[in-house]
């Protein structure tokens, strides 16, 4: 991590200014990079009422404001450390419950006479929230031509972070990773938009940015027809474990459809996107090693198997979005344990698995 020495002490302000209005000040720039976007949102299954709908998006931008500073983990910007600019927050990590906003003065605020771009956001440890809104941010800060000395990110925890931002390039010594009580001022900071949407839809061009990043054309032309049991070894899910308790007995039966049992944490991303790529069919509890479905080819089944007190649409969302055949099951909840229940572990359903899947057994 980038360190700072000179040392100053401000007051965080409690107002906010949206990019818009900052447009019409002088010495900001605005860059508009995408247009408008709507994307179809299918309807999950397990949805008691309503239909198919658009997710709409506003347009795509990079902002360019001087003499601003960035605070904590989730990366807010605040426009000459007056107002913090709307599109750096959203409503489930607000700035206002930051503990810096909320004690108002800051003691210590590292100062930097450079430019700084911001991709840090809200919940940067979560593979799929990496994946879809914090790594095309890049692709906004490309397109925007614009030049910066340092790449404000979150504290890098996890492989996939750094694994991910050195394939795509980034200088490791140009990384300012973030803590939460971390704050930066600057004398120019450049912001994208945020990337967000319903359940894991997400904008066309961010998808394809993803895609074509770690799956590149030349690598999709394999004929391998894979067939994978998606196991885990983590859950980064607070309170969740959701271990599959009958997964010796599942794995007994797919390995006599010629499945190979594989554990996404042990690869690289640009591996897991071949394996993704190169599979006809998938099988695995609900995590976030399902963001690869990203990388399937269309019309790959994909089978998902839900605990019942976490019905979660996103990845049968980006499944839908990229044409493949996702089908959903519920955990045999009645087979467990109270305890397994609150922890969410899963008993996957066998005998509907089998019927679902409707493949006869091979020779191994």
């Amino acid at each position: 991590m980038t360190k700072f020495t000179s040392k100053i002490q401000m007051q965080l302000p409690v107002k906010s200014i949206s990019a818009q209005q900052l447009r019409q000040i002088p010495n900001t720039r605005y860059f508009k990079i995408y247009e408008k976007d709507a994307v179809l949102k299918p309807l999950f299954p397990y949805e008691e009422k309503g239909t198919n709908r658009h997710v709409k998006f506003e347009e795509s931008f990079v902002l360019e404001v001087p003499n601003s500073i960035i605070v904590g983990l989730d990366g807010y910007v605040v426009f000459e450390g007056k107002q913090v600019i709307e599109e750096t927050t959203r409503r489930w990590h607000h700035y206002s419950d930051h503990k810096l906003f909320q004690n108002g003065v800051i003691s210590e605020v590292e100062t930097i006479e450079k430019t700084v771009a911001v991709i840090a956001a809200s919940a940067s440890q979560c593979f799929t929230h990496w994946m879809l809104h914090i790594l095309p941010r890049l692709k906004l800060l490309m397109e925007s031509g614009l030049t910066y000395d340092y790449l404000y990110v979150p504290k890098l925890t996890y492989a996939f972070q750094k694994d991910t931002l050195e394939f795509i390039g980034i200088d490791n010594s140009k990384l300012i990773e973030a803590e939460n009580d971390t704050v930066i001022k600057a004398n120019k900071v450049i912001v994208p938009s945020l990337i967000y949407g319903v359940a894991a839809v997400r904008p066309s061009w961010a998808c394809q940015f993803v895609k074509d990043t770690f799956l590149p054309t030349n690598e999709r032309k394999s004929t391998t027809k894979r067939r994978l049991y998606i196991s885990r070894k983590i859950s980064t899910t607070k309170g969740y474990r959701r271990y599959v308790v009958n997964e010796k007995e599942v794995l007994f039966y797919l390995e006599s459809l010629g499945f190979e049992q594989v554990i996404m944490e042990d690869y690289s991303v640009v591996r897991q996107a071949k394996l993704f790529s190169e599979s006809e069919i998938i099988v695995a509890a609900h995590g976030a090693a399902l963001t690869n479905v990203i990388f399937c080819k269309p019309g790959t089944k994909v089978f998902e198997i839900f605990m019942q007190r976490h019905l979660c649409e996103s990845y049968f969302c980006i499944g839908m979005q990229s044409q493949l055949d996702h089908h959903c099951l519920l955990s045999a909840d009645e087979l467990l344990t109270e305890e397994q229940r609150k922890i969410g572990d899963i008993h996957i359903p066998l005998d509907e698995l089998k019927n679902k899947l409707d493949i006869p057994t091979v020779e191994i």
